[in-house]
């Protein structure tokens, strides 16, 4: 995890605020489905349930020791706080959401609460990376006339993308 989120003790600071709108991350919501995009590192993410309620309440301005109060009193079936806290902690590690000063909170409900009592689950963070050389390319800036479009930025490490003169190379 990074080092700007964690104290010493090398866990989620869960008095802090979060902020979803991290540098380099785009996000959308597709009805029940959020997908957010680490443009950095071109990895994918689907958050469900009650990741997506949980990325919500980051969002409003909510602190995770907030979120996590409202698994204090739920029933056995639910995540533990422990669960809820280590996805809190996988979202910043992957770059999703980052520090942010105090700020005034979007409403006082709790999208958790409303996703525990339909009886959504927490799931994993699903991570994708099969699209990680074409999110890395930078098509404004990289074009090249031998290699073509797109052609991957030198940092990224990716995979060399084939242009037409690599076609008869096998």
């Amino acid at each position: 995890m990074p080092d700007h989120l964690v104290p010493a003790g090398g866990e989620l600071q869960v008095e802090s605020v979060y902020r979803t709108d991290a540098e380099g991350v785009l996000a959308e919501e597709f009805g029940d489905e959020i997908v957010a995009v680490n443009m950095t590192s071109g990895r994918y993410f689907s958050l469900r349930g009650l990741g997506r309620a949980i990325w919500l309440d980051l969002g409003a301005g909510h602190p995770p020791s907030r979120i996590l109060g409202a698994f204090a009193g739920s029933n056995s079936g639910s995540p533990s706080e422990g669960d809820v806290e280590a996805y809190i902690a996988k979202l910043a590690t992957e770059g999703l959401i980052e520090p942010r000063p105090p700020c005034v909170v979007d409403g006082d409900d709790l999208a958790v609460v409303a996703s525990l009592q339909a009886g959504d689950e927490l799931g994993e963070l699903e991570m994708y990376d099969d699209m990680a050389d074409l999110l890395l390319a930078d098509p404004i800036h990289e074009v090249d006339e031998k290699t073509g479009w797109p052609a991957p930025r030198p940092e990224s490490g990716g995979s060399e993308i084939s242009g037409p003169e690599n076609s008869d190379k096998a």
